[in-house]
């Protein structure tokens, strides 16, 4: 599949098909000149870095406000391309996926209309993995819940403290 990257300077300004006041799309052919453009473009605007088969689309980052005071924007990672069957199967998007993350430093992702922060991996670090003896889980999140369970359980509630009486 031939793959190309583009970038999208401001998406709050719409589109215009004049190309005058609107946005403005451009393509490339390699990531790194990509790279280079979306972070040459202003934070202040709502800008996109994706990845194109010409038909098909997949967002990468975008640079949105965390909160509605902020003046300049902050990257995030917009989708994860594991989620689309197309792009699971393609190389490019899972190199494409961790440079954004590593050149950007991307720090939060958008995970069901909310932004949480990127998770280090799919994987529990050696020793926790070892202790745990729950069903397995394949997200991050279920291996943090898992994390979080095991270490409730192995608290000494034999020494209870005692209320004071009057």
């Amino acid at each position: 599949m031939k793959l190309s990257y583009y970038t999208v300077d401001d998406l709050r300004l719409g589109y215009d098909p004049k190309g005058i006041t609107g946005w403005r799309l451009s393509q490339f052919l390699s990531l790194k000149d990509a790279l280079a453009h979306y972070m040459s473009l202003p934070a202040a605007g709502e800008k996109v870095l994706g990845l194109t088969d010409g038909v098909h689309c997949l967002e990468i980052t975008k640079c949105v406000p965390l909160f509605q005071y902020d003046k300049e924007g902050e990257d995030i990672l917009v989708s994860d391309y594991k989620q689309y069957p197309l792009w699971a199967a393609e190389e490019a998007a899972k190199n494409a996926t961790q440079t954004c993350i590593t050149a950007l430093r991307l720090r939060y992702m958008l995970c069901a209309n909310a932004i949480v922060p990127i998770p280090k991996s799919d994987t529990l670090p050696p020793p926790f993995s070892r202790q745990i003896s729950l069903p397995a889980c394949k997200s991050s999140t279920g291996l943090r819940y898992r994390v979080g369970l095991s270490c409730r359980y192995r608290m000494d509630y034999s020494k209870r403290m005692e209320t004071p009486r009057p």
